[in-house]
């Protein structure tokens, strides 16, 4: 019993060292060669997501940097895309209606990473305002 304990506890070690290299991996490719958004990103580490929806009160308006895979696309006017971050914590990445349509510059399963003021409240929940700001989308 303890040799399949010590074998099942390596196997989720290695899943989870993975996992974090996978992340670090698109990170840096959508960096290197993604399509920037606006202004782009200047910031050097992303805030988790779930810190942000953890504590939203105290990011408010802070300039924050997210990533996350595109799982969702705002169909009516295309101004907001939502990101997971791979556990299932999800945020929405804004622009002003009529100035990006998401629709027309990322797809779901792309990689985004976004920077921008995070608001608690916003039209769809939290949210990372990025007009002053951008966001890199990967290509694949």
């Amino acid at each position: 019993m303890r040799y399949r304990d010590a074998a099942l506890g390596i196997l989720v070690a290695l899943t989870v060292v993975t996992v974090a290299a996978a992340t670090v991996d698109r990170r840096a490719e959508t960096l290197s060669s993604g399509e920037r958004i606006l202004a782009g990103v200047e910031l050097t580490a992303s805030t988790r997501i779930a810190d942000l929806i953890a504590d939203p009160e105290a990011h408010e308006g802070q300039l924050v940097q997210v990533e996350g895979v595109v799982v969702a696309i705002c169909q009516s006017a295309g101004c907001w895309t939502a990101i997971d971050d791979g556990q299932g914590n999800q945020i929405n990445v804004k622009v002003e209606d009529g100035v990006i349509d998401w629709r027309d510059v990322t797809a779901t399963e792309r990689y985004m990473v976004a920077e921008g003021l995070f608001q608690a409240v916003g039209e769809h929940g939290a949210q990372v305002f990025i007009m002053e700001h951008g966001a890199v989308v990967s290509n694949d």
